[in-house]
C-alpha cells in the first residue's frame, strides 16, 4: 500500500501582512459625560507618514473634522444636542500610501446645560392681509434654529408657526392675517431641543377706516387738514394732512393714493398725488404736473397698475396726456393719452379736462373706462367716454355731448351731458349691448342736473348724487335711487351738492357740499341706513370730494 500526503511546506515567499497607521482616540475616553463642550484629541502614527485623520461623530463627517497634519484636534460644540443622550466617536487614519485604519469606538454621554442666548430687537419690516415679515438680531452662537411664535390670545397661548436655520435674522411668515384679530409674535433661539429664552414681542393690528377727502380744515372738531379718517367712533387726522384740495382716493397695493392739487402730503413734498401706508406719507416718484381728479386701481393679466386721470400733460417726468399708469415703482403713459382739440366740442364747454376712471367687466375680459371731457382718446375719436386696455383706447359709441364725471359697473356714465349717441339722456345713460349692442340708452328720464357720483344699492339698482333737485318726474334733492323700473327720492336728501359714494363695512356713505342729510345736521358726510341718511359724527367744516375704504397694519414693540 503506498500512501500520499495532503499537507505541504508552507510558501516562504509572501508578503507581509498590510498594516495602516497606528490611530486611537486620547480624549474623551470611553464612557466619559461631556458637559456642553470637549475637545477631542487623536494620536496617529505611521512609519509611511500619516497623509489623512477624519473624526466621526455617529457616523457622520464633515469638512472641519479631517485635518492633514497635526495636531489632531477638534473643538466639539454638543450643546446643539439633546441633553442625556449617548453619542458614538471614532476615527480613521490613512497613511501616505491610502491605507487606513479605523480606532476602536468611543461611547459618551452628552449633557447639556447651557441654553441659546434669547434674540433681540424683534421687529416688523412689512405686514399686510397675507404675510408679515419680521427681523431680529441673532445674540446666540449655537443656535440651531430659530421658532417663530405667534399668539392671537394676548398672550395666553403661542404657537410655533414657522422654523428657520441658524444665523438668520429675518423671516417672512405666509397666511391669511384676520382684519379683527390682534397679533403678538416673538422669536426664541433652539439648539436641538434645547429652548432657548424669547425676544421681545411685537403686536400688530389692523385698523380699518373711511377716509375723506376734499377742502376742509376740521373733522369732528378737530385739526384734519383737507383729509381725514373715520374709525367708526370718531375723525382723525391722517398724517398731517395736505396742504391744498384733495379730489381722488383709492387704494392700490397695501397703500392708500390720494390725488389733488397739493405739494406737500404731511409735510413731505409731492406733486398732486401722495401714498399713505398707515404711518406716513410718501412721494409717487415725480408725481403729475397738474390737478389729479381721479384714481383707479385695474389689474390686467400682464401686471396691476394705479391708473390717473386729471389735468397734467406729464408724469413721473414722462409725456402723459391726462392720463397715466403707476405700477408701484415707475410711471407710463397711456397711449397717446385724451385731448380736447379747439373747437371740437359739442357744446360750449370751459377749456378743462375731467377725467373719471372705474373699472368694469363689457365683454369676457375686464376693461377700463375713462369718462371725462375730451374729443380725442388714442388718436381715436371719443367723445368724453372711452375704454383702454391699459394700452389702447376704443370709443364707446358715438359718445355723449357733455363731460362724463362719473362711471359705473353696470356701465352706466353720469355727468352734465343732454345727449348719448344723439339720443335725449340727462346726465345718466346706460350700455345696452342687449338690444343695441352700440348705443347708449336713457334712464327714467334722468336727472334734472349734471351728476358727480354713482353707487350700487343694496339689492338692484344704484343711488346717483350731483347737484340736481329731480329725477324723472319725482322731486329728489340732489341725491336719488333708481330701482330698476323708476327713479325715487332718497332719504329726504340734501341741502347741497352731492359728489362722491363709497360702499365702506356694508353701508353706504355719501360726500358732498352739504350741512343737512335726511333732514338732520350732517357735515358734507352721511351714512345710508336703508332708509334714511344719518350723520358720521359731525363731519367736516367744508366739501368732501371723495371717499374710500382703507385698512392698514400698525405695530409696536411690546417687553
Amino acid at each position: 500500500m503506498v500512501l500520499f500526503s495532503c499537507v505541504q511546506d508552507a510558501p516562504t515567499n509572501l508578503p507581509p501582512p498590510v498594516r495602516g497607521p497606528n490611530v486611537s482616540i486620547v480624549s474623551p475616553a470611553n464612557n466619559a459625560v461631556v458637559r456642553d463642550t470637549t475637545t477631542v484629541e487623536v494620536e496617529a502614527t505611521s512609519d509611511k507618514g500619516v497623509s489623512r485623520v477624519e473624526i466621526y461623530i455617529d457616523y457622520r463627517i464633515d469638512t472641519s473634522r479631517i485635518f492633514f497634519s497635526k495636531p489632531y484636534r477638534w473643538r466639539w460644540d454638543a450643546r446643539t444636542l439633546v441633553d442625556s443622550t449617548y453619542h458614538k466617536v471614532n476615527v480613521i487614519a490613512y497613511d501616505g500610501e491610502g491605507t487606513q485604519t479605523a480606532s476602536p469606538l468611543v461611547s459618551v454621554l452628552v449633557r447639556v446645560t447651557n441654553t441659546p442666548a434669547a434674540p433681540s430687537g424683534l421687529n416688523i419690516v412689512l405686514m399686510n392681509s397675507s404675510s408679515v415679515t419680521l427681523s431680529w438680531q441673532d445674540n446666540s452662537d449655537f443656535e440651531t434654529a430659530f421658532d417663530l411664535l405667534m399668539s392671537t390670545d394676548e398672550e395666553r397661548n403661542y404657537v410655533t408657526v414657522k422654523s428657520v436655520s441658524a444665523n438668520q435674522t429675518s423671516a417672512a411668515l405666509q397666511g391669511s392675517f384676520s382684519s379683527s384679530v390682534a397679533y403678538i409674535f416673538r422669536v426664541r433661539a433652539r439648539s436641538g431641543s434645547n429652548l432657548g429664552g424669547r425676544s421681545n414681542g411685537v403686536r400688530a393690528a389692523n385698523y380699518p377706516g373711511l377716509y375723506a377727502g376734499g377742502m376742509f380744515s376740521t373733522a369732528g372738531g378737530s385739526g384734519a387738514a383737507n383729509i381725514a379718517r373715520w374709525d367708526g367712533s370718531s375723525w382723525r387726522d391722517v398724517g398731517g394732512g395736505m396742504n391744498g384740495e384733495v379730489r381722488a382716493l383709492s387704494s392700490f397695493s397695501g397703500e392708500l393714493y390720494a390725488g389733488g392739487s397739493f405739494s406737500s402730503a404731511g409735510g413731505v413734498p409731492v406733486n398732486n398725488i401722495a401714498r399713505w401706508n398707515g404711518r406716513s406719507w410718501s412721494a409717487v416718484a415725480a408725481g403729475v404736473n397738474g390737478t389729479v381728479y381721479a384714481l383707479a386701481a385695474y389689474a390686467t393679466l400682464v401686471s396691476d397698475n394705479l391708473f390717473v386721470g386729471g389735468v397734467f400733460t406729464s408724469a413721473g417726468g414722462l409725456p402723459a396726456m391726462r392720463i397715466a399708469k403707476w405700477s408701484g415703482t415707475s410711471w407710463s403713459p397711456v397711449s397717446t393719452g385724451v385731448d380736447y382739440p379747439s373747437g371740437s366740442f359739442r357744446r360750449n364747454q370751459a377749456n378743462e379736462s375731467l377725467i373719471q376712471i372705474a373699472v368694469f367687466s363689457l365683454s369676457a375680459s375686464a376693461q377700463l373706462v375713462v369718462g371725462g371731457r375730451f374729443t380725442v382718446a388714442g388718436g381715436l375719436d371719443a367723445h368724453n367716454v372711452a375704454l383702454t386696455d391699459g394700452e389702447n383706447f376704443r370709443p364707446l359709441g358715438e359718445g355723449m355731448d357733455g363731460p362724463v364725471y362719473t362711471v359705473k359697473s353696470f356701465p352706466v356714465a353720469c355727468g352734465d351731458f343732454d345727449n348719448a349717441d344723439g339720443l335725449p339722456v340727462n346726465n345718466v345713460a346706460i350700455w345696452n349691448s342687449r338690444t343695441r349692442p352700440t348705443q347708449w340708452d336713457s334712464i327714467g328720464r334722468g336727472t334734472s342736473g349734471p351728476v358727480y357720483a354713482c353707487a350700487d344699492a343694496a339689492g338692484s339698482g344704484f343711488f346717483v348724487g350731483g347737484n340736481f333737485t329731480g329725477a324723472g318726474d319725482t322731486t329728489a334733492n340732489y341725491v336719488a335711487r333708481w330701482d330698476g323700473a323708476a327713479w325715487s327720492e332718497a332719504g329726504g336728501g340734501a341741502n347741497g351738492p352731492v359728489r362722491t359714494f363709497v360702499i365702506f363695512d356694508n353701508a353706504l356713505y355719501m360726500g358732498g357740499d352739504f350741512t343737512i342729510a335726511g333732514g338732520v345736521p350732517a357735515g358734507s358726510v352721511a351714512r345710508w341706513d336703508g332708509s334714511t341718511w344719518l350723520p358720521v359724527g359731525s363731519g367736516t367744516d367744508g366739501s368732501v370730494n371723495a371717499l374710500a375704504g382703507f385698512s392698514y397694519w400698525d405695530w409696536s414693540v411690546v417687553p
